[in-house]
């Protein structure tokens, strides 16, 4: 019996850290489904700005978890997925290559909003709603943390400048 409890609580405990990455809902008003499919049954209304954990991902559709624990779907089409820069003073440029001019240099930590992808490069769209491209090896998916409706707060991208071509920023300098 002890044997079991302990599985259980190792199952419980791995589920709460192994947190999914955020989504965030990105039009006025989203139906959350039972089913990934647009027949089923609302369960959920969500406004625009709410971040939620995505658990799965079924085709265009993503599971999420309410702030109540219950799971839902919701259609990717309605989200943006945000990551979050991990190197310091990383170039996000007008295009997917080092040779490309920059549009800003953003500050470890910044989140940004995954708009698109090309090899090894990501658009992606600042809080501020300007967008550009950024290595894939410089940012990762951020991770939901908590379970409640306060849930996780954006951290508004911090652009450091928007530097002459000359200067050497020497993170994103790898090519494709």
């Amino acid at each position: 019996m002890l044997k079991y409890a302990l599985i259980t609580l190792f199952l419980w405990a791995h589920a709460v850290l192994a947190a999914g990455p955020v989504i965030e809902v990105d039009r006025p008003e989203v139906n959350i489904r039972a089913d990934a499919t647009v027949q089923s049954v609302r369960i959920a209304v969500l406004n625009e700005g709410k971040r939620v954990e995505r658990v799965v991902q079924k085709d265009e559709w993503n599971q999420i978890r309410l702030s109540d624990g219950r799971l839902g779907w919701l259609h990717g089409n309605l989200v943006r997925e945000i990551w979050t820069v991990t190197g310091e003073r990383v170039r996000v440029r007008t295009a997917g290559s080092t040779e490309a001019s920059t549009v800003a240099i953003v500050e470890q930590g910044s989140e940004l909003a995954l708009i698109g992808r090309a090899g090894r490069w990501l658009e992606v769209e600042m809080l501020s709603g300007e967008r550009g491209w950024i290595w894939k090896e410089l940012v990762k998916p951020l991770e939901f943390i908590g379970t409640t409706d306060r849930g996780i707060s954006k951290n508004e991208a911090q652009i450091v400048a928007v530097a002459p071509e000359d200067t050497v920023v020497q993170n994103d300098e790898a090519t494709v």
